[in-house]
């Protein structure tokens, strides 16, 4: 499970559960977790991008359930911002 909080207002940004690899197909590969990302925008269905200002304090927040081997997770949260 993955979380995005804007600890200044105590607002969850982002949840995310990963998804179970089921095939060979990309994204899809059996045996692997996916972990969708989150997604802001003006599309349809999309939520409105966050507001933050350049001092917002964020909490990234990942957890994993080491009962078991993984490969290991690199690159979890890649944030992108544009000034507005």
């Amino acid at each position: 499970m993955q979380e995005l909080w804007n600890v200044d207002t105590n607002e969850l940004l982002c949840a995310g559960v990963p998804v179970h690899g089921a095939s060979e197909q990309l994204y899809d590969e059996e045996g692997y977790l996916f972990s969708p990302p989150c997604l802001w925008g003006t599309d349809e269905g999309l939520k409105a991008p966050p507001k933050l200002a350049l001092n917002t304090t964020l909490r990234m927040v990942t957890i994993f359930d080491n009962h078991y081997y993984h490969a290991g997770q690199m690159g979890i949260w890649q944030m992108k911002a544009a000034f507005a």
